[in-house]
């Protein structure tokens, strides 16, 4: 058995009740941040969007165009201003990570009394050895 330590490579994430994901501008802006503090995913709460799908998010960083990729889990219709959803936007390392696991499908949880509140997506990182590290990021709120 190997008793060195292991040294793992970095993953920085984050987790964010986003309070509405209406506009284009705030998720580009959430965008810009996640690739300006190279944040490789971030856990999206209360999006108030509907559907279930993913989307690149094209903007700059630095004067260079760059892209995060979203997934997202919400219910069929909204009403009003919105409840509900959730979210996981991936920075370049963790779109990186996410090709590296196969680019799995993020696994959607049931509705819970009609609201989405739960979705996980699979990672793979690298440690410093060569030996693939497994991630299951989830988001998640009550």
């Amino acid at each position: 058995r190997n008793n060195r330590p292991r040294d793992f490579t970095v993953l920085h994430g984050y987790s964010q009740n986003v309070c509405g994901m209406k506009y284009d501008l705030k998720m580009e802006r959430l965008a810009q941040a996640v690739l300006k503090n190279n944040i490789d995913f971030c856990c999206l709460q209360e999006t108030w969007l509907s559907g279930d799908y993913r989307r690149q998010i094209e903007t700059s960083h630095l004067d260079t165009p760059s892209n995060c990729l979203f997934f997202h889990h919400g219910q069929p219709a909204q009403e009003g201003r919105g409840s509900g959803g959730v979210g996981i936007l991936l920075g370049s390392g963790g779109r990186t990570a996410w090709k590296r696991a196969g680019s799995p499908e993020p696994i959607r949880g049931e509705l819970i009394e009609g609201v989405a509140r739960c979705m996980g997506l699979e990672i793979h990182a690298v440690d410093n050895y060569g030996r693939v590290i497994k991630y299951f990021i989830i988001s998640a709120y009550h």
